[in-house]
């Protein structure tokens, strides 16, 4: 019997897919509703309701270089969820929520202001600010509900896996801190929420503060979620949560725009579009190493393709090219670092050919997925030629050119050798 050759459509021949697996990607994003925000910096997301919740089951929680650190993060005032006022991105990286509580057994509605704001930077930070707006003292608790299932961005999208047998928890009351742990198969993730006020308990999976306010009185807490570092990450903002809300620090995306290419037209409606445009820009972007120069990128796109593409970073850094040429370096540096070098049938990886998708979760780091990286393309390798050639023309750096000689060369060699494989003239 002929054996089956495994390839990205189906890796794993002769094996039925289990449940978690397959199934039909869910529409973006339907727990979540139609007020939903994320914030993202690089390849990390977090993704939330209007109130700034990310309900336990959804597709929401926040998402770091392909692995779900947390899949559940929900705050309630004696048990009761609050309602948005107002909720709106500041930055792509940050965000506010407006709440006051509902109805409650011994707290009237509007009893309490809420304020959340949150940004991703070195870590993810949230603060709750709690302002009382009774005559009288009151008195409530406050919880925030933490989870996380560790779930590879593949399952999010589909099915996830219940992974709770090999997570484990090692919450730290004095600190206060909530850890979460998990290793499987050579995989190791960790989650740990800190909090800057001490709590009244841990419960379980959440944090419980035991508050009294006098009138008009407020209390604050920060809440940090510390993230590795990872293929993708971008220089940081830093700071305290409101200095960086306020843009009181020193923001690297501003830093970046500042240095594009800038279009002054009389038509309102062109420029606020270009603006919005290098805007969108700057939050796409990834940051690599390549030979000890870092180099920046164009992401695909949030939240489900936040990673080194193909087609789209080529295209994207190819309509770029008027705005300046880093994006365009970056593009052509990056994909030749990891320009196929051998026949493998699983990745479709060949030799000269530019990948199609570079992925770092468990599915794709324990072998189930063929994303290390994927090169199941057929365009991406002569995009990337006649972006080099662009390059050129609206640089006109030649040290970078001969740098990515071999690899053009490459590039042209798979043309001819896999890409045209009847040899007539046409990449099939």
């Amino acid at each position: 019997m002929t054996a089956v050759r495994a390839t990205p459509v189906d890796p794993t021949p002769g094996l039925v897919a289990t449940a978690w697996e397959g199934g039909d990607q869910r529409a973006l994003p339907p727990e979540l509703g139609p007020d939903s925000l994320a914030v993202l910096s690089g390849p990390t997301f977090m993704y939330a309701d209007r109130c700034g919740d990310v309900p336990p089951g959804s597709i929401g929680g926040l998402v770091h270089l392909d692995t779900r650190l947390v899949s559940a993060w929900v705050l309630t005032v004696n048990g009761g969820r609050l309602l948005a006022l107002r909720s709106e991105t500041v930055q792509h990286y940050s965000a506010q929520y407006v709440l006051t509580n509902p109805e409650l057994p011994d707290l009237p509605t509007n009893s309490l202001g809420v304020r959340r704001l949150r940004y991703v930077g070195d870590g993810f930070h949230e603060r709750f600010t709690i302002a009382s707006f009774r005559p009288e003292p009151v008195r409530f608790e406050l919880r925030l509900a933490v989870s996380a299932d560790f779930a590879d961005l593949f399952e999010v999208k589909s099915g996830v896996r219940d992974r709770s047998a090999q997570i484990t928890r090692d919450h730290q009351p004095d600190r206060p801190e909530l850890c979460f742990s998990y290793a499987a198969d050579g995989f190791a993730a960790e989650t740990r929420v800190r909090s800057s006020m001490p709590v009244a308990r841990i419960d379980g999976d959440e944090l419980v503060w035991e508050i009294e306010l006098s009138p008009r009185e407020e209390w604050e807490v920060d809440l940090h979620v510390p993230l590795p570092p990872g293929m993708g990450v971008v220089e940081p903002v830093r700071g305290d949560i409101a200095d960086v809300i306020h843009q009181r620090v020193d923001d690297p995306v501003r830093r970046w725009t500042t240095d594009r290419a800038v279009l002054s037209s009389d038509n309102e409606t062109l420029t606020r579009t270009v603006r919005k445009s290098r805007d969108d820009l700057a939050a796409l972007r990834l940051e690599l190493e390549v030979k000890g120069q870092r180099i920046v990128l164009p992401g695909a796109g949030l939240p489900w393709f936040l990673t080194v593409f193909g087609r789209d970073t080529l295209i994207t850094a190819y309509q770029t090219l008027g705005a300046g040429p880093m994006l365009a370096q970056g593009a052509l540096l990056a994909l030749a670092r990891l320009q196929g070098r051998r026949c493998d049938d699983f990745t479709d990886e060949e030799p000269g050919k530019i990948l199609h998708e570079v992925r770092s979760g468990e599915l794709t780091r324990t072998g189930v997925k063929p994303y290390t990286p994927n090169y199941g393309t057929a365009d991406a390798t002569q995009l990337w030629l006649i972006l080099l050639s662009e390059y050129w023309r609206w640089s006109r750096d030649d040290e970078t050119v001969r740098l990515l000689r071999d690899n053009a060369i490459a590039a042209l060699h798979w043309i001819d050798d896999y890409g045209d494989r009847d040899g007539d003239g046409y990449v099939e």
